[in-house]
């Protein structure tokens, strides 16, 4: 259970930062941001000494089946038919892209996993809206 608040907190810390670097106060932005830094380098020592961090392979199948699938097949529905009740035209978009991107993330780590011995390098784009990550391979086709 510490892991999950921690990591929580580490999400809360980043939101806090963004505020406040669209606030314009930069120096509590680099607060937050050394914070949640840190609060990372704990989470991640707290998972290593749990034994909850596998391979590669075994965690980019945990993203699949633990994570991103779990996401869009059962987390955001029914956050989309509240928001859709409430009348929260925002909130439907906002769960209905993020659950849209979580398709894309289990795909992205299903090919992943598919082709881990693979050396040629490959670029990722973070969307800043909705948080889709495509997929770029260096090669020229």
């Amino acid at each position: 259970m510490h892991l999950l608040v921690n990591l929580k907190q580490i999400e809360s810390i980043l939101l806090m930062q963004k505020k406040a670097e669209a606030e314009g106060k930069t120096n509590a932005a680099k607060l937050f941001k050394a914070a949640a830094d840190a609060e990372t380098i704990h989470a991640l020592k707290h998972f290593e000494v749990a034994g909850k961090i596998g391979t590669t392979a075994e965690n980019l199948q945990d993203g699949i089946n633990g994570g991103e699938t779990y996401e869009f097949e059962t987390m955001y529905p029914p956050f989309i038919e509240q928001a859709e009740a409430e009348g929260n035209k925002a909130a439907v978009r906002t769960f209905t892209y993020a659950m849209e991107a979580e398709k894309v993330h289990a795909k992205l780590y299903k090919e992943a996993l598919e082709n881990i011995d693979e050396t040629e390098e490959v670029s990722y784009y973070l969307c800043p809206i909705c948080g889709n990550i495509e997929k770029k391979c260096s090669r020229k086709m």
